[in-house]
C-alpha cells in the first residue's frame, strides 16, 4: 500500500511538472505573439518615418516606408500624395501619377477638396516635368477652381505660368505672371517667368525691363544674368551680352554653387579649357547638369566620342529634359555615328520644347537628316542588290 501511494504521488508530481512545462510553453507562446503584434510598425509609424527620411532627402528609402504605408492601410489620401512626390523626387514620374490618382476621391466635402488641390498641384507637376504641358495645365486650372488650401495658389499659378509658355500659350502666360507680380511686388521668380515669356514674344525692351526687376530685388541671382546674356545674344548684341557677363563675374563666389555658376559663365565666354576644368569640378560635387556643359564643351572641340558621352550621362541623370539645345547636340552626335534616324528623333524632341533659340538650328538638323538619311537607305539597297546578283561559288 504505502509502496502505491508513493508512485501515485510521484506520479502526480510528474504530471504536475508537465503541466507547468506545457502552461509556461503556451505563455511564452502568448508573449512572442504580442511581441510580434505591439512590435510591428503600424501604417502610421511607416508614414512618420517616411516623412522624416523626406525631410532628411533620403528620397529612396523615405518612398519605400510611404509605400509601406499605403500597404498597410490604403485609405488615407495623404498617404498616397506623400508617396507620389517621394517617387516624383526619385525620378519614378509616372509611378507617382499613378499614386496622385489612386489618392484622388470624388467625395466632396473640406479634407477631399483640400487633398485633391494638392494631389491635382502634384500631378501638374510632374506632367510638367514629363514634358507634357497640356495635361499639365489642365490639373493646374483645375487646382485653382478649388477654393480651400489658398496659399498653395501662388506656386500652382508659377507653374500653371510655365506650362503655358512651354504651350505657346504667350498671352495666359503673361497674364498668369502679372497676376503673380500684382499680387506680390518683390516676387523676384514671376519677374523672370514673364521676362522669359517677353523673350518668346519677341519683345525686348519689356523682358529686358524684368529681368532688371528681379535683379532690384536680388543683384546675386546668377540665373536672371544668364537669362538677360541670352536675351541679347539671341538678338546679335554682342556688346550688350558680354556686360551682362561681366557683371554676373563680379559676383562673390563663396559656395560650391557659386563656383558652378562662375563655370557657366566662363562656358558662356567661349572659356572653355578653363570651363572644362570647372565642369568637371562642379560634377564632382554632386552638380550633374554639368553633364550637359562638358557634352557641349566637347561638341564645340568636335571631339564626339566625349560629346556624346557626357550627353548621354546628362541624359541617364537628369529626371526632365528642358533645354532644346542638348537635343541639338545629340542630333549631331547621332549624325556623326551615322544613326540618322536617332539623330531625327532627337531633332523632334528638341522641337516638341519650343524653345525659339534653338529652333532654327533643330529644323536645319531634322532637314540634313532626312535628306541623308534617304541616300543612306538606296545605297544600302543597291548593296544588297549587288550582293544577290553576285555569282555564288560553286561546291561550297
Amino acid at each position: 500500500m504505502r509502496e502505491r501511494k508513493k508512485g501515485n504521488r510521484t506520479q502526480q508530481k510528474g504530471t504536475g511538472i508537465v503541466c507547468q512545462m506545457v502552461g509556461r510553453g503556451v505563455f511564452l507562446l502568448l508573449v512572442c505573439v504580442c511581441l510580434s503584434a505591439c512590435g510591428g510598425k503600424s501604417a502610421g509609424d511607416y508614414y512618420k518615418e517616411g516623412i522624416q527620411l523626406m525631410e532628411q532627402k533620403k528620397y529612396e528609402e523615405a518612398a519605400q516606408s510611404l509605400a509601406e504605408a499605403v500597404k498597410k492601410n490604403p485609405d488615407r489620401a495623404e498617404y498616397y500624395l506623400d508617396y507620389a512626390f517621394a517617387l516624383i523626387q526619385t525620378g519614378k514620374l509616372e509611378d507617382a501619377l499613378i499614386q496622385f490618382d489612386k489618392g484622388y476621391s470624388n467625395k466632396d466635402n473640406q479634407i477631399v477638396r483640400e487633398n485633391n488641390k494638392k494631389i491635382l498641384r502634384g500631378k501638374g507637376i510632374a506632367y510638367s516635368l514629363l514634358n507634357q504641358y497640356e495635361e499639365a495645365k489642365q490639373c493646374l486650372e483645375q487646382a485653382l477652381e478649388i477654393k480651400e488650401e489658398k496659399e498653395l495658389n501662388r506656386d500652382i499659378m508659377a507653374y500653371l505660368g510655365q506650362a503655358c509658355r512651354k504651350l505657346g500659350d504667350y498671352e495666359q502666360a503673361i497674364e498668369v505672371y502679372s497676376d503673380l507680380i500684382e499680387e506680390k511686388k518683390s516676387d523676384a521668380a514671376a519677374y523672370v517667368g514673364r521676362a522669359e515669356v517677353y523673350a518668346l514674344s519677341g519683345k525686348l525692351e519689356e523682358a529686358v525691363s524684368d529681368y532688371d526687376a528681379a535683379l532690384a530685388l536680388d543683384s546675386t541671382n546668377f540665373s536672371c544674368y544668364f537669362g538677360k546674356y541670352n536675351l541679347y545674344a539671341a538678338a546679335g548684341m554682342e556688346a550688350e551680352a558680354k556686360a551682362v557677363l561681366s557683371a554676373a563675374y563680379a559676383l562673390k563666389t563663396t559656395t560650391n554653387e557659386d563656383y558652378y555658376n562662375l563655370a557657366i559663365i566662363h562656358y558662356l565666354s567661349g572659356d572653355y579649357d578653363v570651363a572644362l576644368v570647372e565642369m568637371e569640378e562642379a560634377l564632382r560635387n554632386g552638380f550633374i547638369e554639368a553633364n550637359y556643359y562638358l557634352g557641349s564643351i566637347y561638341h564645340q572641340k568636335k571631339d564626339w566620342e566625349n560629346a556624346f558621352y557626357y550627353y548621354h550621362q546628362y541624359e541617364e541623370t537628369v529626371s526632365t529634359i528642358s533645354v532644346a539645345a542638348f537635343y541639338e547636340g545629340m542630333a549631331d552626335c547621332y549624325q556623326q555615328q551615322g544613326n540618322y534616324d536617332e539623330a531625327l528623333e532627337a531633332v523632334e524632341r528638341g522641337l516638341r520644347l519650343q524653345d525659339r533659340n534653338s529652333q532654327a538650328g533643330l529644323l536645319y538638323r531634322r532637314v540634313s537628316s532626312r535628306l541623308i538619311l534617304p541616300r543612306q537607305q538606296k545605297a544600302q539597297r543597291s548593296i544588297c542588290s549587288l550582293y544577290r546578283r553576285m555569282p555564288r561559288c560553286k561546291g561550297n
